[in-house]
This record gives structure tokens, sequence and C-alpha cells, in this order.
């Protein structure tokens, strides 16, 4: 499932004798999109990477794409790494010929995380630097982990996690979350401006009384009962519990499940095989009380190449 979310960060924008002026700001605009591909290749990523605006002033300043599952195959993940992969060189076609610069790209077996700027602001990046994170479950069996970016734009540091979690046992979700921030708190250092934290969390509907089974939650869902779900969501559960995600915000979700989906190019249909759920999420903070203004969060529903679906907020 792919999601992805623009929004508003104030930054600085003008230099004086080498040093930013703290006088004049201006908002940039992020992009910030994850979708699990499930091995699928890429079509059609117009509107993925936010380029389906009519004017190139409306287009976002910085596009953050973090995909999981782009291989399934540990022989092709290695040839990727070497090699490069069909999603990063068709992602870097669009955005660089849409005058866009690349800040970094970090990869992990199937997964990757790219970064792109409008080439006015490139020449604030700076001080980039990648750490990958191979969890318990990565180490034995060779998919799920992290990578963290970070950088600086006009001088603001920015944090980010790409993730993707265990996916059948909850405790071992929650302890490569902490895992994965634990590392981040000390590789991005205290305060970051700005920080999101994205991917396939893979966080589930709690196995509670009537929503036991998929069909259950299926029935909530043709209703549009998408509080009553969210009541269960594990992610925001234990985010209330103050066991995950303290001090991040995810805006209210408003759209359906975005897995499971059975793989049907001309209809979305749920496989009743599993539990739907909101797995695929992007959440954000500031730790030095810096202005983050989202617009939207909703989920692409018209992207049904993979079993999942992506998500925006803007």
């Amino acid at each position: 499932m792919e999601m992805f979310m623009l929004l508003l960060v104030s930054y600085l924008s003008s230099v004086h004798s080498g040093k930013i002026n703290e006088c004049n700001m201006k908002n940039i605009t992020m992009h910030v999109v994850t979708w699990n591909v499930n091995g699928e290749r890429p079509t059609c990523l117009l509107k993925l990477l936010g380029q389906f605006q009519e004017k190139d002033e409306d287009e976002p300043d910085m596009v953050i794409v973090g995909l999981q599952e782009v291989t399934k195959s540990i022989d092709t993940a290695l040839k990727d790494y070497f090699l490069g992969n069909r999603w990063e060189a068709s992602i870097g076609d669009i955005l660089e010929s849409n005058d866009y610069v690349k800040v970094e790209t970090a990869s992990l077996f199937g997964m990757f995380l790219n970064v792109y700027v409008k080439i006015q602001h490139s020449w604030s990046v700076a001080d980039v630097n990648i750490r990958h994170i191979d969890t318990e479950y990565f180490r034995y069996y060779d998919n799920k982990g992290g990578v963290i970016m970070k950088f600086r734009l006009y001088g603001r540091l920015f944090c980010l996690v790409h993730a993707h979690l265990h996916g059948q046992n909850k405790t071992a979700r929650i302890e490569d979350y902490k895992e994965i921030e634990q590392i981040r708190t000390v590789f991005c250092e205290n305060p970051s401006d700005y920080v999101f934290f994205l991917g396939d969390l893979n966080f589930h509907i709690r196995k509670v009384e009537n929503l036991k089974t998929p069909e259950e939650i299926h029935a909530l869902i043709k209703d549009e009962k998408y509080d009553e779900l969210l009541k269960e969501d594990e992610l925001l559960y234990y985010k209330n519990a103050n066991k995950i995600f303290r001090n991040y915000t995810e805006q209210p979700i408003k759209f359906p499940p975005t897995y499971k989906f059975l793989l049907k190019r001309n209809k979305s249909e749920y496989n009743l095989k599993r539990r739907p759920a909101w797995t695929d999420r992007i959440l954000y903070k500031t730790e030095s009380e810096r202005e983050i203004t989202p617009i939207s969060y909703n989920s692409m529903e018209d992207h049904r190449k993979s079993d999942h679906y992506p998500v925006e907020a803007i």
C-alpha cells in the first residue's frame, strides 16, 4: 500500500554573508509517500510523486518516497543494490525531468527511501547521512528492518525513518519499532527540527469481540464505520497508551483499510484470507517547536497494482 503526505513546513529561505537569515521565512511543501508495491513493476507514477499539478509552482518543493517489497528475492535485491532497480530509475527519470535534484537514496533488501528537492533548494542541502537497521526479524528472514536518512535544508535538520515492521507477531512489531526509534534518537541528534516516520508498519486491528474474523471487519468497512475499527487499531491503541510513537502526530484516518486486496486491476476487493488493516502509515513530529501544517491524509485507491494501497497526506 502506498501512502503519501504533503505538509507545509516553515523554513529559512535566504542567506546573508553565508549565514541563514532568521528574518526571512517562507513555506516549503512536502510530498511524502509510502507504498508496499508487492514486487510489481512501476507504472503511472506522476500522481504518486505529486507531479499531477497544472502549474509548476504547485508541485511540492520536496518529494519523499518510501517503497517496500520492491523485490521479494534476495538475488534480485543484491542485483538492485549494485545496479539499481526499475523503481528508482523510473522515479528519478520523472522527477529529474521536472527540475528536481536527488538528496540521496537509502536501500535495505527490497525497500528503499528516495528524497528529492526542487533544484532551487538544492544548494542548501548539507550533512546528508544514512543509517541501515537490520532488526532481529530482518536478521532471520531478510525482509524487515528500516533505514534512516538525515540532512539539513536551509540549516534545519530533517530526520526520515522508513520502516517495514514484523507482519505476524505484535510483540516483535513493537520491539522492532522501539529499536529503530532508539537508534534514530541517537543518529539524528536531539532535537531534530522535522521527523517523519513512514512505511509498512504492519499494525493490525486487535482481535476483540465482534472483530475476530476478516468478515466481521469487512462488514464495518462496507458500512464505512471506520471509527469503530480505529478504536481497535493497534498503532493508535498502543500510541494512546504511551507505549509507541510518543509525541508523534498522525492525521485522522478517514479512509478504509489499505491492506490486503486481491490483485485485480479493474476493481478493489479485499482478500479475506487476511484481516483488513491500516498497515501503511505516516507520522511526524518536531523536536524544536517548528511548525508542520498538514492539509490532508488519504489513500490512493486508483493504484491497484499491489495488494496495498498508497495513502496521501497534504
